[in-house]
């Protein structure tokens, strides 16, 4: 998941990792070399893990709660870092990268829903 919201750098998701000092190839690249190995994957798939499954969920709880049936990007971005075991949120931790930074980033830029 993240690497296809990191795929469109003029999303939310992307331009706030980048203001946190992260280079969004490099972590690219990191995502791409900690996907796991399926020999039964054809090019571009990616198996749905329990973890997608938790992101899913999160953000279908966080739409109703708002009444809302929109997320955007960063809700995404959000969401897997609420996952402690997913494999983003530990390279993503590594860098540095929390929830809480991504929100304070968010408020310091001043970004809206629906920034583009």
């Amino acid at each position: 998941m993240l690497l296809g919201l990191l795929r469109f750098d003029k999303e939310q998701p992307a331009i706030v990792l980048s203001k946190l000092g992260i280079s969004i190839g490099e972590l690219i690249k990191e995502l791409e070399d900690n996907l796991p190995q399926n020999k039964n994957s054809q090019f571009g798939d990616v198996p749905f893990t329990s973890n997608a499954a938790s992101v899913l969920r999160i953000l279908g709880e966080k739409s109703k709660k708002e009444k809302c049936c929109q997320v955007e990007p960063i809700d995404f971005l959000l969401a897997l870092l609420k996952i402690k075991s997913c494999t983003a949120a530990h390279i993503l931790n590594k860098y540095g990268i929390t929830k809480d930074k991504v929100q304070e980033t968010m408020k310091t830029e001043q970004f809206c829903r629906g920034d583009r």
